[in-house]
C-alpha cells in the first residue's frame, strides 16, 4: 500500500494566507461597522450641536431682552421712588404747615385773649368823675391827686 498524499488529504496549516485574509476581512468588516456607527454618532452629534447653537442664539436674545427689561424696570423703579419721595416730602411739608398754623392759631389765641368789654354810657363808666381834679395825669403815678 502506498501512501500518496494528495492535496485533499493534507492537514490544514495554521498560518495559511487564505485564513489570514479571511480573518483580516472579518476585522475589516468589524472596523467598517464601527466606522459606520461612529459616522452615525458624529452625524447625530453634529445635529445636536446645531440644535444647541440655535438654542444658544435664542437664549442670548432672550437674555438681552431680559436685561433690557431689567434696566427699564430699574429706571421705572427709580422714577417711582422719586415720585414717592416727592409725595412724602409734600405730605411732611403739609403736616408741618398744619402744625405751624395750629401753633400760630394757639399762640394768637393766647396772646390776643381779651376780656369781654361791656359798652356803657360815659356817665356810668367806673372811672368817670364830675370833678376834674380827681383825674390823675399819667405821669403822676405815685403822687396823690389834688382834690
Amino acid at each position: 500500500m502506498s501512501l500518496t498524499l494528495t492535496r485533499t488529504n493534507r492537514t490544514a496549516r495554521k498560518h495559511r494566507a487564505i485564513d489570514r485574509l479571511a480573518l483580516r476581512e472579518q476585522e475589516l468588516a468589524e472596523l467598517q461597522r464601527r466606522l459606520n456607527d461612529a459616522d452615525a454618532l458624529i452625524e447625530r452629534q453634529a445635529i445636536r450641536l446645531c440644535e444647541l447653537e440655535s438654542d444658544k442664539t435664542e437664549l442670548a436674545g432672550r437674555l438681552q431682552q431680559t436685561q433690557d427689561a431689567l434696566i427699564n424696570i430699574g429706571k421705572d423703579r427709580d422714577a417711582l421712588e422719586r415720585y414717592v419721595r416727592d409725595l412724602e416730602n409734600q405730605l411732611a411739608d403739609a403736616e408741618r404747615r398744619l402744625d405751624v398754623r395750629t401753633w400760630a392759631e394757639a399762640a394768637a389765641a393766647k396772646t390776643v385773649e381779651m376780656p369781654i368789654v361791656e359798652v356803657v354810657p360815659l356817665h356810668a363808666a367806673p372811672f368817670a368823675t364830675t370833678n376834674p381834679g380827681r383825674v390823675r395825669p399819667a405821669w403822676a403815678k405815685d403822687e396823690e391827686a389834688v382834690s
